[in-house]
C-alpha cells in the first residue's frame, strides 16, 4: 500500500500497473527515511508486503536498517537462507550506491 500511494498508482490497474516501481528512488529514499526516524525514536519497525519476500530487495533493505520482515510462511525457508548470506556492512555500502542513483534503469541494473 504504501508504494501504491507514494506513487499514485494502483497496480492493479492495468492502465497503470506499469508504473508501479517499487525500486523507484522516492520509494527507496523514502524507506531509508522510515528507518532512520524509527531507530532515532526507539520505535520497532517491520517490513511486510511483496517487497518484504522479494530476494533482490534484501540487501537494500538490511542495508538501511531493516531487521525485522513480516512474511507469509511460505517464503520463509527462502528468505531466511538470503539474510544470513548477506554480510552488514557491504548491504550498507550497497544500500547508500542505490540511494545516491536517479535513474530507474540503474537501480534495476544494480538490483541484479
Amino acid at each position: 500500500d504504501f508504494i501504491q500511494y507514494m506513487l499514485a498508482v494502483d497496480r492493479t490497474n492495468e492502465k497503470v500497473a506499469d508504473m508501479y516501481i517499487a525500486h523507484h528512488p522516492s520509494i527507496l529514499r523514502s524507506l531509508d527515511k522510515i528507518v532512520k526516524a524509527s531507530q532515532r525514536h526507539g520505535i520497532g519497525l517491520s517490513l511486510c508486503g511483496e517487497m518484504a519476500h522479494e530476494v533482490k530487495y534484501l540487501r537494500f533493505l538490511i542495508g538501511i536498517g531493516f531487521r525485522a520482515f513480516s512474511i507469509n510462511p511460505v517464503f520463509i525457508p527462502e528468505i531466511q537462507k538470503k539474510i544470513s548470506e548477506i554480510n552488514i556492512p557491504a548491504a550498507e555500502i550497497y544500500a547508500r550506491d542505490l540511494l545516491a542513483q536517479t535513474d530507474i534503469r540503474a537501480i534495476e541494473e544494480a538490483l541484479r
